[in-house]
């Protein structure tokens, strides 16, 4: 299935906007001839809309790493994708130069509506990216994981005990398993269970996200003008999605970090009250 044979997913009014703000752009934006690498012969408007495949798109690019070669140009309506489709590519582009490639596009609904921005996948390549590069070198560098292996040994001998007790939820112990590394890791929380209170927030968010990403919503990505039309109008819809998207991110993000900042402060006053005696 490819994204032009689900345009009848969107009402008439939604396509006749899209439609008009492809028309706008392509009369505004003026064209410009770029050396860029081969790849499939874009129609007028549409790009390459038509040849990517809504599900499993990384077949569809494969292939074209096939017929053009390891680094690909096509078009979404008017923006340009380069797609890498070999290691020794990406470890050219992406390392060797990364100062020039590095960068995230603009993520208009993940970052600036649903509220991802804060997310090191997410950031873009500037002095707040290097920041989260610097702090996560420092934590998981090869010297700093050392001292992590004891967390790591003690929720894997808990997966495997849960492997031998109750093989039936094979699903259930490896999503424990990855919560709780993660929350004691980040936070200092123990999880003990799938239905964990913080792992619920996480998951919530998450899915929320893919659910959220609609074939209208992710159009204001093409086109970051529709992020102001107005919450009524009836191509809106994602904007309402968003919102609630949003306030599940940042439940994820800030229900953990302040209880161990509320859970900090007990404990010094604790100390406070001891030390008084």
């Amino acid at each position: 299935m490819s994204l032009l044979s689900m345009l009848p997913l969107f009402t008439g009014y939604e396509l006749a906007v899209a439609l008009i703000a492809i028309a706008i752009a392509y009369l505004v934006i003026p064209f410009r001839r770029n050396r860029l690498p081969p790849g499939p012969r874009p129609l007028p408007m549409l790009g390459n809309v038509h040849q990517i495949p809504t599900t499993a798109p990384e077949e569809g690019f494969a292939r074209w790493g096939e017929d053009y070669g390891s680094i690909v140009h096509a078009k979404i309506f008017n923006t340009s994708l380069i797609i890498l489709s070999t290691v020794e590519s990406a470890q050219d582009l992406l390392d060797k130069r990364g100062t020039i490639y590095s960068d995230r596009p603009r993520l208009v609904l993940l970052n600036e509506l649903m509220g991802w921005y804060n997310a090191s996948t997410h950031v873009r390549y500037g002095p707040r990216f290097r920041k989260h590069r610097r702090f996560i070198h420092q934590t998981f560098n090869q010297q700093a994981v050392r001292f992590l292996r004891p967390v790591q040994e003690k929720e894997s001998l808990k997966l495997v005990r849960g492997f031998v007790e109750s093989p039936e939820k094979f699903t259930q112990h490896i999503r424990r398993f990855a919560a709780a590394t993660i929350m004691k890791v980040t936070y200092g929380v123990d999880v003990t269970s799938v239905d964990d209170p913080f792992v619920l927030l996480a998951e919530r968010a998450g899915t929320l996200t893919v659910q959220s990403g609609t074939p209208a919503a992710t159009l204001v990505d093409f086109f970051p003008i529709l992020k102001y039309i107005p919450d009524w109008a009836p191509l809106a819809g994602f904007k309402r999605n968003a919102r609630v998207v949003k306030e599940a991110v940042d439940n994820m993000m800030n229900v953990p970090f302040q209880a161990v900042k509320d859970q900090m402060v007990g404990s010094h006053n604790l100390l406070l009250r001891e030390s008084s005696v």
